[in-house]
């Protein structure tokens, strides 16, 4: 599943209590899964298992769940044994104790573990909370870390699946979100040209994202390239026009502004006219 457009989607996952601190184990699912001091599953079958148990956050997934979602076509007749193979020789792969039997079905022991997803999503969260306080430095700070820890695509291994749609698309709205924070920061501490290639690259990428062009646009206009700013918001224009879509009135104020020259980064309100923040 590529990323594509991704509308806005506001909604952070609600604050938790931060388990770094004598975690005795780390996951990895921003990109192939994979269990930090474990060989690890090198069968795509038991990195999926491992995905769909992961997706479920700690809370059981019910046996006839798993032989739902683990065969994307009609499943064996021997689906429910076979599970409980699969189960028995993901359990060989990684730390004991991490794979959990529950009622009729199987979850992720999540006391003391870690996934960088959460970790992700957390510092996401404390750079909104920094940009929303004007505190700029430690908001590009704190995307800087949670960018670091994407390596790749969410459980990579079920992207073509749907029950896994909902959090794959929230954890690449987040992703944008978090590099358009790192471009606020950088605006805002005079830095523009830093961001310029980033933002090129993911106005490229999501063409229909107004709060990256205008994002592109501004730090364009920081670095005094007027002509290159008018023509990001005009790309952005013309690839809504051609959906039947009409463009913000924030696009359009930010289009008057770099015609009349004035300048439309504020450094008290950031750039909130042209790609406001999204609330946590």
């Amino acid at each position: 599943m590529g990323l594509g457009h991704i509308g806005h989607i506001g909604h952070i996952a609600p604050e938790r209590s931060d388990r770094r601190d004598g975690a005795w184990l780390r996951i990895r699912v921003l990109g192939g899964v994979s269990v930090d001091g474990a060989p690890g599953p090198s069968r795509a079958s038991h990195r999926r298992l491992l995905a769909i148990l992961l997706l479920g956050d700690g809370r059981c997934v019910p046996a006839d769940s798993l032989v739902e979602r683990f065969w994307p076509g009609p499943a064996p007749r021997t689906a429910r044994a076979a599970i409980h193979t699969h189960v028995s020789a993901l359990r060989r792969l990684v730390p004991a104790g991490l794979i959990v039997t529950e009622h009729d079905g199987y979850r992720v022991e999540t006391s003391g573990v870690v996934v960088d997803r959460d970790d992700f999503v957390e510092r996401t969260r404390h750079a909104h909370a920094a940009a929303r306080s004007r505190r700029w430095v430690q908001a590009g700070e704190q995307a800087d870390t949670a960018l670091a820890l994407w390596s790749g695509d969410p459980y990579a291994e079920l992207a073509d699946d749907d029950f896994a749609t909902a959090e794959i698309t929230r954890l690449q709205e987040l992703r944008l979100q978090a590099l358009e924070l790192r471009a606020e920061s950088l605006l805002h501490q005079d830095r523009a040209r830093e961001t310029i290639a980033e933002l090129e690259w993911a106005t490229r990428t999501f063409p229909l994202r107004e709060s990256l062009s205008s994002l592109l646009a501004l730090a364009r206009q920081e670095t005094g390239s007027h002509a290159e700013a008018l023509r990001s918001l005009r790309c952005t224009e013309l690839a809504l026009k051609e959906l039947g879509l009409e463009p913000s009135p924030a696009l359009r104020d930010l289009e008057r502004q770099i015609l009349t020259h004035r300048r439309a980064l504020d450094r008290r309100t950031a750039a909130d006219n042209a790609a406001p923040l999204r609330s946590a």
